[in-house]
């Protein structure tokens, strides 16, 4: 391999002459020079910037043994709001958000080198790009600085760095919690802690590339990263904003296990589809788990331009709900792997899971923009539903039935506290007669539920059990009766006539809708059923009672 460019020679070759005149860049122009391996670019920035435009100059250095720098960590912001800069002999337009954290920057007493994305990656080099960004993770890592940009500053950005100061220092005290709530909760701070929330509601905290400068362990809820890990972070970093959809991937490929960021190649000129296909075509694939499909989530429905088969999720859509087996410790089938395969065109994917039952009828749908009212009136309703359909059964039936039900409300996390299923039916029409009385005075409760609203707890602890155990579970979600009598519940998208089946490979029981003549079908989404969420199917399949079968997803 030839020798690594030195810095000094090639900032020789490169330096400008601050008066030269400047031309405006374009892609065809020599401004950037062809990487070596493991080589990077620099941007050097002139020691007490004050000019303008920001005049800097492009370095070359190897990672392997690279000079001091900083690397900035800033988020795009609006593509079409740019300021000029000179870098080289070129102008050179920047995002208005970066210009801010150049200008921050420069305000030193010497010469400062900065690496930046926008300036040191060829934006229109695609083979490049493909290299460099996977590298990100590590440009941050050797950095002796980063420095991170959230945006112009305010009349109080002196108080809120005392604040955060302050309460650093408190934080490595003994018994610290008291006094930080004191402080938090003091009205000389008041304004101070006000704008110190509003620092951290700033955008650049909600972007997804930041995570590349802060590496894995922002991450708290991921012990480790391996193949599998990739699902891990693209859920942990669904409320992110990227700049570009496919950025939901190339953002966090600097912090995954090599194994995992060489199967992706960055390429911004590739579709949506075919990006957030190979996704799932990777996960599938490396796992042997279908849990990624899960992620698919159609309620509420919104509208997207990408034409995306059913069972691929839209990363660029934040959705309120999340996947069930995200969040329980839950195994429908196992330790089973995914018995799969994708179509040539990667459109269709055909999977074995062993058939459970059919939906027979459904509640009213939870949306995501909910009051205690949509919980309380939901309940009244699938109560009502679940009594009309077990009206003719026998006492002991009923109750079991209603044990189940109040399981069903929570997803079937009940705590260690509540020792036998009665237990939990108290406390769950507790809740909800109490709350529907003091809320819908004039809804009249049967005897049985009001005998329930006479139990007496803190109403703030009612409200807060009713958002804990059974709102949040309820949220985005609706109750059902399959027509073989079972109890459950799935997406607000149900309707009767899915089916439920158990694919291998996956941790829930999903729900399936056929579509068109070719006996193919739509993943509606996850779906939690009495009696199959830890491996019974697989039990019942090999017994005999119920074998897979081969279903085909577009």
């Amino acid at each position: 391999m030839p020798p690594t460019r030195s810095l000094v020679e090639r900032e020789q070759r490169e330096r400008i002459i601050s008066q030269s005149v400047t031309r405006p860049w374009s892609p065809d122009k020599s401004l950037y020079k062809p990487l070596r391996d493991m080589e990077f670019r620099l941007i050097k920035i002139p020691s007490k910037t004050s000019e303008q435009p920001v005049r800097c100059e492009i370095l070359y250095a190897d990672l392997n043994s690279p000079p001091q720098y900083t690397a900035i960590s800033y988020t795009w912001g609006d593509a079409s709001d740019t300021c000029t800069i000179v870098l080289n002999t070129f102008s050179f337009s920047v995002g208005v958000n970066l210009h801010g954290a150049l200008c921050a920057v420069g305000k030193t007493t010497s010469d400062v080198l900065v690496w930046v994305d926008a300036l040191c990656i060829d934006q229109h080099n695609t083979n490049e790009k493909t290299i460099q960004i996977p590298l990100m993770g590590q440009i941050y890592s050797r950095a002796d600085f980063v420095s991170v940009w959230l945006g112009p500053e305010d009349d109080n950005s002196d108080a809120v760095i005392k604040l955060l100061r302050r309460l650093h220092r408190i934080s490595e005290e003994a018994n610290h919690h008291d006094e930080i709530s004191s402080l938090l909760s003091s009205q000389s701070e008041k304004s101070d802690v006000a704008a110190v929330v509003s620092l951290f509601e700033r955008e650049y905290w909600s972007y997804s590339q930041v995570l590349a400068s802060q590496g894995p362990s922002s991450l708290s809820d991921i012990e480790y990263l391996d193949e599998g890990s990739l699902l891990d972070v693209l859920r942990a970093c669904r409320n992110k904003i990227a700049s570009k959809p496919q950025d939901k991937l190339f953002g966090i490929l600097g912090i995954l296990p090599p194994k995992t960021r060489d199967q992706f190649r960055p390429d911004d000129s590739r579709s949506v589809k075919d990006v957030y296909i190979e996704i799932v075509d990777y996960l599938v694939t490396t796992t042997g788990s279908l849990d990624v499909m899960c992620d698919a989530i159609h309620f509420p429905a919104h509208t997207s331009s990408e034409n995306l088969p059913s069972y691929v999720p839209d990363w660029s859509h934040i959705p309120s709900v999340v996947a069930m087996g995200n969040m329980y410790k839950i195994s429908a089938s196992g330790n089973r792997k995914s018995q799969h395969k994708f179509d040539e065109r990667m459109s269709k994917i055909e999977f074995d899971a062993i058939y459970i039952d059919t939906i027979g009828i459904h509640g009213i749908a939870v949306g995501t923009l909910c009051t205690s009212a949509d919980y309380l009136m939901a309940f009244v309703h699938w109560k009502a539903l679940l009594l009309g359909a077990i009206q003719n059964e026998s006492k002991e039936v009923q109750l079991s039935a209603q044990e189940e039900f109040c399981n069903v409300l929570s997803l079937g996390q009940i705590p260690a506290e509540f020792e036998s299923p009665a237990d939990w039916l108290a406390f769950c029409y507790h809740v909800f007669a109490s709350l529907l009385r003091e809320r819908l005075p004039c809804l009249q409760l049967n005897d049985e539920l009001l005998g329930y609203s006479e139990m007496t707890t803190d109403p703030s602890k009612r409200r807060e059990s009713l958002q804990s155990h059974f709102g949040s579970k309820m949220m985005g979600r609706c109750f059902f009766r399959t027509e073989e009598g079972m109890i459950g519940m799935g997406s607000g998208a149900v309707i009767p006539g899915d089916i439920i089946v158990v694919p291998l490979g996956c941790s829930t029981p999903v729900l399936l809708r056929e579509e068109g003549t070719r006996g193919e079908y739509r993943f509606v989404g996850d779906v939690y059923l009495i009696n199959y969420m830890h491996g019974q199917a697989i039990d019942e399949a090999m017994q005999g009672e119920n074998g897979a079968l081969t279903y085909v997803l577009h």
